[in-house]
């Protein structure tokens, strides 16, 4: 994580009588450092106890007791509370003085977040719940009048001491010192300003504690308060015991029943049950049984029954899991490893998480609300670190700079890093760029988890403070906010909380729909004899990389991986969707000159595994680590670990920035070294598993999305005009709509513009050679606008576009877009595009009459009500005009490709010209950029680092790649910043006969 805050200071924590409370980073703003930090500052100084005072969280409770040590860490937190009246704002410190001190204190930091103003009232007089447990929470206040609002809590009460303060003898209750400090040094200071204006432009609460090395230069506190402080830190028990808080199990005999289901599932599953089968249901049962999880995976397949998902994870790799239908790859036919999902030696519960249609997903999440309740749900929270763009959005608004000013600021940015364009920026931008540095790393706010969501048996609010998600959901009609905790998915680990994984997918609801389409035309695919891996015109259209709008394998990278490879065989495509990783390129080109060699010569080759061990375990990817089961195997094959250290070097690799995974390259060498394995066999199988570090998947993982990728490309392969059109509709491709558009063109299918009379929101098929493309693609338009039109065409016809524009409360922007669009030409097909553009914007220039007024939409009318004016006889606009106000309004062109638009030099070729071209020829092309991928160049020796891009383009024959080398992308990238054609010649490269364009020159076309 990028980070302003140095990680380690070479300066020596000071020593102080003080007891001291602690407030982090995630006290937003007003905290400077992380748990770690502070460890690392404090070194072998670090006090026996401290209070953990981050304001109205205990976000950071889970770091505080992974780098303090849980003996150390008193959980508590600032509250800022008022005489009532609002005049008297400040800080009370909160400390949970033992276990029922925590769970009072997560109880009513929950409502305090969730029913604010219940909780202010309360705290005053009002009504409210009754809490329990709150004698053993300690508040320390500063003011009289606060002394009230903390015995209506039930705290025990202190008069808190802070540096600075005098040594008063009067007062109402025992005092007690405690420093609450924020920070570490003057270098945390140097940010103190800056952080302070963002937290005031933000609305949020904020009060300058003191530095740690400030504490040596105060007045020391009188030791009877020193020694009340000290004395209520010794009290302060340690936190609860941590234990797994499993879902709860709604079943009395939760293993019975387990065992019952499974076993039905397996009849259902398997025509013949062999006895190798049937060992196999009979161990993973046992082990299931005998870890305390039958319960756990009863859950997961109560929430995922009844609806269309896609196991993820090491989950897919377990027969039981797989009869249960919650996965639906046969772990016995792909040869996956069921101790990678559970073994006797895992301490912690297996990953069992599940993909849903997108669409579907809130439902399921309101469906376990319901179910389990409450009061024992919660999703897990997303901690939302400033990087770069947003400290930079950050800081300017700080410095009252509008949102408008720091986008061009990135754009100018982006342009110098990229082409070297000259940087000349105005004051105050260059400070503020300084100041946005500062601000790099530190936590903003909290988000939700993409899919993570924890059921408790006890309370979850008795576990972990709740707050409510900006996002809602509907709950028995009611619309609610979804409950989150304080702790991000680590954190939920380490506290001892089980994360399920209930993700949204948008290709399962590509084919859930492509399969309702077929049924309603008549063709219906049984699912439980639907194998699409085993189709050969599925099978050569993925070999060929010709994937676009596929799941997990449309990317530019796949497909060419997929293209050189040359194979559309299944568990070709586990292997690739694994060893397709950011930091894996040229492990990739390793594998693929592998492969082609033992095509050629039928034989592996010895020098492919340098240790015994490789041979066995990675024969089918020719000696190139693939899965984490591959790290863990050879792990133990070669370096002597264990399973649990296996498991836990496994886990390692998801936090590559956190200095785990180099701690187990030591225990890798060195066990490696004990066994007599050589320094360099070493260094090349580490370097290998190093490239894990941060993304990599399981076997299991890789084989249930390889499974939805074959669904998705025989739905292309078969139906491409469904098929496309529910990629459109449910907006969860890789590329730009425009993009599946030509791509659904170039196969034959015709492509309809949208239409009011015609086009729902939704992209859609019409028969098996059209697309309609719906209302989404349409600027300005909403979900909600699509159903009122859908819904007003439903009660009765348009009587033209004024009736149009009533009903739907169309302004004159949007009207304008309509028309643009030719979305309303069908309204008056005897109309040519420059009338409808004339009586949408003369109508546009009228005020629509009231909702409830049909006395005045009669009068606003100049004929009968709804009824359109005479139009003019206008001149007939030109086809050239007329498309390209549509391209620029839709960004693509129903009625043929945009590159119709120009006028392509005689010289140049089509894209399709690059199939056939031979490697090293030069070739110049007009073509239409559809993404592109920005990439560091390894730089020369001693040059300077220097930034390259790969970009997908086409024209109306084909789809093809280019390189962008760095010293075209300085001189020619910024032509990629616009949307206009290009003209691009360069050399033409084909590795493994895959062709690619090496771009020497580049020039716009202006349409």
């Amino acid at each position: 994580m990028p980070s302003a805050t140095k990680a380690i200071i070479d300066i020596a924590a000071p020593t102080t009588v003080w007891p001291v409370a602690v407030r982090t980073w995630y006290s937003t703003l007003e905290g400077a450092c992380s748990p770690e930090q502070w460890r690392e500052y404090w070194g072998s100084a670090l006090p026996p106890r401290m209070v953990l005072a981050d304001r109205a969280t205990l976000a950071a409770l889970p770091e505080a007791i992974t780098a303090w040590g849980r003996e150390r860490v008193v959980p508590g937190c600032t509250l800022r509370l008022s005489d009532g009246n609002g005049e008297q704002d400040d800080d009370v410190l909160f400390i949970a003085s033992g276990p029922r001190g925590y769970v009072a204190l997560c109880q009513w930091l929950s409502w305090y977040h969730e029913y604010p103003r219940q909780w202010a009232s309360w705290l005053h007089g009002g009504r409210g719940p009754e809490l329990s447990g709150l004698s053993d929470v300690v508040a320390l206040v500063r003011r009289q009048c606060h002394i009230p609002a903390v015995t209506r809590l039930q705290c025990a009460t202190r008069w808190w001491l802070q540096p600075g303060d005098s040594h008063a003898t009067d007062l109402p209750i025992p005092a007690c010192a405690m420093a609450l400090v924020d920070h570490r040094h003057g270098e945390d200071r140097e940010s103190l300003a800056l952080r302070q204006a963002v937290a005031q432009r933000e609305g949020r609460a904020w009060a300058q504690a003191c530095g740690l090395d400030q504490l040596a230069s105060v007045e020391s506190p009188c030791s009877a308060s020193v020694a009340e402080g000290q004395a209520l830190l010794r009290s302060a028990s340690i936190l609860p015991d941590l234990h797994w808080h499993m879902p709860p199990s709604l079943w009395d005999d939760a293993p019975a029943v387990l065992y019952h289901r499974a076993a039905a599932g397996l009849q259902r599953r398997y025509a013949t049950i062999s006895p190798a089968l049937r060992q196999r249901f009979e161990h993973e049962m046992a082990v299931i049984i005998r870890k305390g999880f039958a319960g756990y995976v009863l859950t997961v397949a109560d929430v995922a029954d009844g609806r269309r998902t896609c196991g993820r994870g090491s989950g897919a790799s377990s027969l039981v899991v797989y009869c249960l239908g919650i996965t639906d790859v046969d772990p016995q036919r792909y040869a996956l490893v069921f101790e990678r999902f559970l073994n006797n030696a895992r301490t912690d519960p297996p990953d069992l998480d599940v993909d849903f249609p997108w669409d579907e997903r809130d439902a399921v999440l309101a469906q376990v609300l319901q179910r389990y309740g409450r009061d024992h749900v919660a999703m897990v929270a997303n901690h939302c670190h400033l990087r770069r763009g947003s400290a930079l959005r950050v800081a300017a608004r700080a410095y009252g700079r509008r949102d408008g000013e720091t986008s061009a600021v990135r754009t100018a940015l982006r342009q110098q890093q990229r082409y070297g364009k000259p940087l000349n920026l105005p004051e105050p931008w260059p400070g503020i760029l300084a100041a946005a540095h500062t601000l790099e790393g530190r936590p903003h706010h909290s988000g939700l988890h993409c899919g993570g969501i924890v059921i408790t048996p006890d309370p979850i609010r008795s576990i972990v403070p709740v707050h409510p998600a900006g996002k809602r959901i509907t709950d028995h009609g009611e619309t609610i906010p979804l409950p989150v905790i304080d702790w991000d998915k680590d954190g939920a680990e380490t506290m001892g909380l089980v994360k399920i994984d209930l993700l949204g997918n948008r290709s399962l609801a590509v084919v859930r729909d492509c399969l309702h389409d077929l049924r309603n035309a008549g063709i219906t695919i049984d699912e439980a004899r639907w194998h699409p891996a085993d189709d050969l015109h599925t099978q050569t259209m993925v070999a060929s990389g010709d994937t676009i709008g596929c799941f997990y394998i449309e990317s530019p990278a796949m497909r060419q991986l997929q293209a050189k490879a040359g194979s559309g065989a299944f568990d070709a495509l586990v292997v690739h969707s694994s060893i397709i990783r950011p930091a894996a390129n040229h492990w990739i080109a390793t594998y693929l000159q592998r492969l082609h060699d033992f095509r050629r010569h039928g034989q592996h080759r010895q020098e492919w595994y340098p240790h015994p061990s490789l041979e066995n375990l990675l024969s089918e990817s020719f000696g190139i680590l693939s899965y984490q089961e591959d790290v863990m195997q050879v792990a133990q094959a070669m370096a002597g670990f264990n399973e649990r250290q296996a498991n836990a070097l496994r886990k390692s690799l998801g936090h590559w920035g956190s200095g785990r995974l180099q701690g187990f390259a030591e225990i890798f060498r060195a066990g490696a070294q004990a066994r007599g394995v050589a320094a360099q066999v070493i260094d090349q199988v580490w370097d290998m598993i190093s490239s894990f570090a941060g993304y990599s998947f399981c076997k299991a993982h890789s084989a249930s999305y390889a499974m939805l990728s074959f669904q998705c490309a025989w739905l292309k392969a078969h139906f491409p005009a469904i098929f496309l059109a529910r990629v459109i509709a449910h907006q969860g491709g890789f590329y730009h709509h425009a993009a599946y558009l030509e791509d659904a063109r170039r196969r034959g299918v015709r492509i309809l513009g949208p239409c009011v009379q015609c086009s729902n929101w939704r992209t859609a098929a019409e028969g098996m050679a059209a697309i309609r493309c719906g209302l989404q693609i349409l600027p300005g338009c909403s979900p909600a606008l699509a159903r009122r039109l859908q819904d007003e065409r439903r009660r009765s016809p348009w009587l033209g576009i004024d009736d149009l524009r009533c009903r739907l409360r169309l302004d004159a922007g949007q009207l304008d877009t309509f028309a643009r669009a030719g979305a309303l030409d069908a309204i008056h097909p005897h109309y040519h595009r420059g009338q409808i553009l004339w009586l949408a914007r003369h109508l546009g220039l009228r005020p629509l009459p009231a909702r409830d007024d049909p006395q005045q939409l009669r009068l606003l009318n100049d004929h009968t009500a709804g009824y359109d004016p005479p139009v003019p006889d206008l001149p007939h606009p030109t086809t050239h005009s007329c498309e390209q106000a549509q391209w620029q309004v839709l960004g693509c062109l129903p009625s043929r490709h945009p590159l119709h638009l120009v006028s392509a030099p005689a010289s140049s070729q089509p894209c399709r010209a690059l199939t056939t071209a031979i490697s090293g020829s030069r070739l110049q092309v007009c073509v239409q950029v559809v993404t592109r991928k920005q990439v560091a160049a390894h730089p020369k020796r001693g040059g300077p680092n220097q930034v390259m891009a790969f970009v997908t383009v086409e024209d109306p024959t084909a789809l093809i790649e280019t390189v962008w080398f760095p010293q075209a992308y300085h001189r020619y990238g910024i032509l990629l910043e616009a949307s206009h054609p290009l003209i691009l010649e360069g050399r033409v490269h084909r590795e493994y006969d895959f062709p690619v364009l090496e771009v020497t020159y580049a020039q716009a076309l202006l349409t």
